[in-house]
């Protein structure tokens, strides 16, 4: 009986022994593995870096379109001129920025909204060509632009002058403008008198041109070689001058642009028919004189070419009770020296925007 007794505790102590070993199995089992969360961890945080990187390249582009949206939009304010709208839509220089913060505005006509995006950004380069702003009255060109333009329109006349008027063309050139002077040319290419070929009056076609340009003066000249419209009344050039001052009362003075040989001693002769061809401003001569002297032209004549033989555009516009004056530039002064162009040319500015 005792044994028996004995017998039964061993099982009981075994059975014990075995139910605490089973519960210590599983509360081990139940403890997290820390390499494992490590590995769950990185796992993770690198899903969680591709989405952001996904998200911060998306942002890239969509932080170029807006950009180029906007700087292609039009100027609010009405006051900015033209050169301050090109100025703003230059693009930044390079640079580089790393993991920086960037903030896009997108503009409607209703609603605006702000992304702000963190990443590298690399700008690109753009070249701008801001195109200068004209007005109607260039005065305001600089010497150098002066000179500039007088060179552009001297390879025109070059190949015109002695061409003949195409079928279906005119013979001359007539450039509408403003105020009360009007400019002529006749002799800016070849032309023919009395059966002959006469050269033509080296540069006064571009000097013609460039004095409207920047006084905003009509303009008249000669375009292919055709009949000197300075000596015979029955020309094209004629026709048209005189119908426009028939249908223009407010031009009051008709400034013909000549070229004389170097081999004069004068700088700039003024022809008026001796006085004849100034109808309302007799003391013309006198001021043309000083705008010419106050810009270093120091040697003006009267009527060494009086304008009065033939039928010049002079006395066919004193014939119209018009002002007019045969201007005969020396040629040391038209298209010689830079310095003496801007001379010339400065001169005759004051002339034509001076004249009341």
């Amino acid at each position: 009986m005792k044994m028996s007794i004995m017998k039964i505790s061993g099982i009981l102590l075994a059975v014990m022994l075995l139910l605490s070993a089973c519960q210590y199995s599983e509360k081990q089992n139940s403890i997290p593995n820390p390499s494992s969360k490590v590995n769950d961890d990185a796992e993770k945080n690198s899903a969680a870096s591709n989405n952001a990187q996904e998200k911060i390249e998306g942002g890239n582009d969509d932080n170029q379109m807006d950009y180029d949206e906007i700087k292609d939009e039009p100027q609010e304010d009405s006051s900015i001129d033209e050169q301050e709208n090109q100025e703003s839509i230059i693009q930044p220089q390079d640079s580089s920025v790393t993991t920086s913060t960037s903030t896009t505005t997108s503009t409607s006509t209703s609603t605006t909204t702000s992304t702000t995006i963190t990443s590298t950004l690399t700008p690109t380069t753009t070249t701008t060509t801001i195109q200068p702003v004209e007005d109607n009255l260039q005065s305001s060109f600089s010497d150098s632009a002066l000179i500039s333009k007088l060179k552009s329109y001297k390879p025109i006349f070059t190949e015109h002058k002695d061409m003949e008027t195409p079928s279906g063309s005119k013979q001359y050139v007539f450039l509408g403008g403003t105020g009360k002077v009007l400019l002529s040319a006749p002799h800016s290419v070849n032309h023919i008198r009395e059966g002959s070929v006469k050269i033509n009056d080296y540069c006064t076609g571009p000097i013609a041109n460039v004095l409207h340009d920047i006084t905003g003066a009509p303009l008249i000249y000669l375009n292919y070689k055709s009949r000197d419209p300075n000596y015979y009344d029955d020309t094209e050039y004629k026709e048209a001058l005189g119908k426009f001052l028939d249908e223009h009362p407010e031009i009051e003075l008709v400034i013909d642009i000549h070229g004389a040989a170097e081999s004069h001693d004068w700088d700039v002769d003024l022809g008026t028919m001796n006085g004849n061809s100034l109808i309302k401003f007799k003391d013309l001569e006198s001021k043309i004189t000083g705008f010419m002297n106050s810009n270093g032209i120091n040697t003006v004549s009267s009527n060494d070419f009086t304008a009065a033989g033939q039928n010049t555009v002079t006395k066919f516009s004193s014939g119209k009770n018009r002002d007019a004056v045969q201007i005969e530039i020396n040629r040391k002064f038209r298209c010689s020296s830079d310095e003496n162009d801007i001379k010339l040319l400065r001169a005759m500015e004051d002339v034509v925007n001076n004249y009341e």
